[in-house]
């Protein structure tokens, strides 16, 4: 798309290759791709993370902070308190070194509310709500999105979607987005 491999593309050109990226996605994808992201939802000089133009809906997991420190700091290598003080740092980002992307998290505090308080219409699930409840939680992201599924139909979705068959895929074919810092991405 840019012509150049990606690690020779620097931030600057990446921001608006991104959002065309979002396009092409969505124009090949049709009538519905499902794409996950880690950025938040604000615009760096002017570019936005996010193209809003052909994003219909949202769905937002939001989990205790407590509990992805706990995670960012297995993830990178951070002691608690470096996870921490990230967490609330603005300009915090995120690079898949394989892809040489960066992803634009900022603090936690304006991820979520960079999400929760856009005008993009949105169905906000508690993580912990998803852990004890994923088939009630699955029809209400089914029902929001207008799908007419069945609760068999979740419940296959949801074992096909369950952390213990993603432990069993990335111990056989590895996972893109383990880090240097942990043995695997889903843990045990």
């Amino acid at each position: 798309m840019a012509g150049k491999r990606a690690e020779e593309i620097g931030e600057e050109e990446m921001r608006p290759l991104r959002l065309r990226v979002h396009r092409l996605i969505a124009d090949r994808l049709r009538p519905l791709a499902f794409v996950k992201t880690h950025n938040a939802l604000v615009a760096e000089r002017g570019t936005p993370t996010i193209a809003l133009d052909v994003t219909s809906a949202v769905i937002y997991v939001l989990r205790d902070p407590r509990d992805v420190a706990g995670s960012f700091a297995r993830h990178y290598g951070l002691d608690l308190d470096q996870a921490v003080e990230a967490m609330t740092d603005d300009r915090l980002r995120i690079e898949n070194p394989g892809l040489h992307i960066q992803h634009r998290l900022c603090s936690w505090n304006t991820h979520v509310k960079s999400w929760v308080e856009s005008k993009v219409p949105k169905c906000v699930y508690k993580y912990e709500e998803l852990r004890r409840d994923p088939v009630g939680t699955g029809r209400d992201v089914a029902r929001f999105l207008k799908l007419e599924r069945s609760r068999q139909d979740i419940r296959r979705a949801l074992r096909h979607a369950s952390l213990e068959r993603a432990r069993v895929q990335e111990r056989r074919e590895g996972f893109g987005e383990v880090s240097p810092h942990a043995p695997r991405f889903f843990g045990e």
